[in-house]
């Protein structure tokens, strides 16, 4: 495993950021990144051929994902290992990614919701969900009220948004609320919720009221938009204290910030 980890990353820095960076100049970043988001999906269709080469060799995306976004993901392992549960009832992952919160909770929940709406991640997350039967993707973004959205595919999968136009390239999806999934899905008590929605974390929030009010542990992760972080992550602090939970950490960086809180 760690050699077929080694190759990949060998592939993914001598011949992948190369060609990115080559087609930059050559294209300009605009007509670049159009390119690598057409209708295959070319990016992170490269990244499921490798992922299935390497499958003989028990390598999973998060892996992958870990070896490129280590430093993000340092933070996200020292947060899952604050919050005080040993198992859970119901965890629901939203903005999945790569499902790197998932693989972490399946042997610690008994009921998994994975929430992502990136077309590019669905193969990964589809085959997660085959390998075990008690999780279930949505692949929808969430929202205050059910309606269509607009969602803006970014250059990197784990950074679209339906809040903010982080490219030109966009799809109109339609979106439910965070509510619709408890009561579709019958979740009632011992809920887990994580949220990475890259700016739309208030109007999931907003769309989940009843998901609060039955949730025990939450870990928010805030993006602001055209507001300070510290800003951005008091409006969560309050929204969730309102709905009766207790702030038990909170982390800011630069441009994001994390908030953890429980029942």
């Amino acid at each position: 495993m760690i050699l077929a980890l080694g190759i990949y990353y060998i592939i993914y820095v001598v011949i992948f950021i190369p060609l990115r960076v080559l087609l930059r100049l050559l294209l300009g970043k605009e007509r670049r990144n159009n390119l690598f988001h057409g209708p295959l999906y070319f990016i992170s269709s490269l990244e499921l051929l490798i992922h299935r080469l390497f499958k003989p060799f028990d390598v999973e995306p998060v892996d992958i994902y870990n070896v490129i976004w280590s430093k993000s993901m340092a933070v996200e392992k020292e947060f899952l290992t604050t919050i005080p549960y040993e198992t859970v009832s119901a965890f629901i992952d939203i903005g999945a990614a790569y499902g790197f919160y998932t693989r972490y909770m399946l042997k610690r929940a008994r009921k998994i919701i994975v929430v992502e709406p990136d077309p590019r991640l669905t193969p990964f997350l589809t085959e997660l969900a085959k390998k075990h039967k008690h999780v279930e993707l949505v692949p929808r973004p969430l929202a205050e009220t059910r309606k269509k959205v607009r969602f803006f595919i970014s250059d990197v999968p784990i950074s679209s948004s339906i809040c903010h136009q982080v490219s030109r390239v966009a799809i109109d999806i339609q979106a439910t609320t965070l509510d619709d999934i408890l009561t579709y899905y019958g979740i009632t008590n011992d809920l887990f919720i994580k949220l990475d929605v890259e700016g739309a974390e208030l109007d999931v929030l907003a769309g989940g009221k009843q998901a609060l009010r039955r949730c025990k542990w939450i870990l928010v992760e805030c993006h602001p938009l055209t507001e300070d972080i510290g800003i951005r992550m008091n409006k969560v602090c309050n929204v969730l204290e309102h709905a009766g939970l207790t702030i038990i950490r909170k982390k800011k960086l630069k441009n994001r910030g994390w908030v953890i809180a429980v029942r």
